[in-house]
């Protein structure tokens, strides 16, 4: 596989975890504000949320890195 087909393999990849990280956080803050609401509030809850999000998230964005990496020359070819 060639540089452009890595690239956008990885392109796919990062979109794919971006739109976990998305619905994740649309999860946790429901969990978080039922939670809440039910007065079963407990740090417990947003921390672990935030954790999730922030692992899901970095792995997007170790995907783009990559994207980036692969795509490099074909965003900004080499003038000759």
């Amino acid at each position: 596989m060639n540089k452009i087909g890595k690239g956008f393999k990885w392109a796919k990849c990062e979109h794919n975890w971006e739109n976990r990280t998305n619905g994740l956080m649309i999860i946790c803050l429901v969990i978080v504000c039922l939670a809440y609401y039910y007065k079963t509030y407990s740090a417990e809850f947003g921390v672990i949320s935030i954790a999730l999000v922030t692992i899901v998230h970095m792995i997007a964005r170790m995907c783009h890195k990559l994207e980036q990496h692969y795509l490099r020359g074909m965003r900004h070819p080499k003038r000759k």
